[in-house]
């Protein structure tokens, strides 16, 4: 984060004065954030966004247009509390910056899952994951570049390609320490033992459940 932002700075620039109907101009907040975390000092940046409502499409085609072009490395993690909330857009927002999200409808949850969120952010398990197929063309995947590995957070990668399927993936990555992450992964090669339905729901109920 960056050294110039402190607990007590006020932010009137992006809260209306006199609306009854008050709404939090993101895009600004964010274009403020780049603005604050252009310096490249080789840190992970990270932005924790924490809503409870939505912000109409208009806003939010703004708001991703401007960090996938404006965004120097910066991660996304966003928070969405309540029912009130556009989830699939916050969920976009992470994917793109390679951030973490979380969703918790149940308002009563929320100390437990904040305080889950947090923690998981202070020390991301892998970071820059990469994933190589040999013998494969046309790899495509989303998210692109994939998010990074966060405790409690499993990553759901989606992806085509042409080929036979390999034996194995390559997954690699870094660590905290600074090393490099290596793990070859076993492929199921029979679609017939995949269960697609299911892991789509799992990774769905995961994002919701409190």
């Amino acid at each position: 984060f960056a050294d110039e932002m402190t607990s007590n700075e006020p932010l009137p620039e992006y809260l209306p004065d006199d609306s009854v109907d008050v709404t939090t101009d993101l895009a600004g907040a964010i274009t403020e954030t780049f603005e604050l975390l252009e310096r490249d000092d080789g840190t992970l940046k990270c932005c924790v966004l924490i809503t409870d409502c939505e912000i109409g499409e208009a806003a939010e085609r703004n708001i991703v247009k401007t960090v996938k072009e404006e965004n120097n490395g910066v991660r996304f993690h966003t928070f969405a509390v309540g029912l009130d909330t556009d989830p699939p857009f916050l969920k976009m927002l992470s994917d793109i910056s390679q951030g973490y999200h979380e969703c918790c409808p149940n308002l009563t949850a929320v100390p437990h899952r904040m305080a889950r969120f947090l923690a998981s952010l202070d020390s991301p398990l892998v970071t820059d994951l990469n994933f190589f197929m040999e013998g494969v063309e046309g790899v495509e995947i989303y998210p692109d570049p994939p998010p990074d590995l966060y405790r409690d957070q499993p990553v759901h990668i989606s992806g085509v390609f042409y080929g036979e399927p390999p034996e194995t993936i390559l997954v690699t990555g870094l660590l905290p320490t600074g090393l490099m992450f290596c793990k070859p992964t076993p492929v199921c090669r029979d679609p017939k033992e995949m269960d697609i339905e299911r892991l789509f729901a799992a990774a769905t109920l995961d994002s919701y459940a409190a």
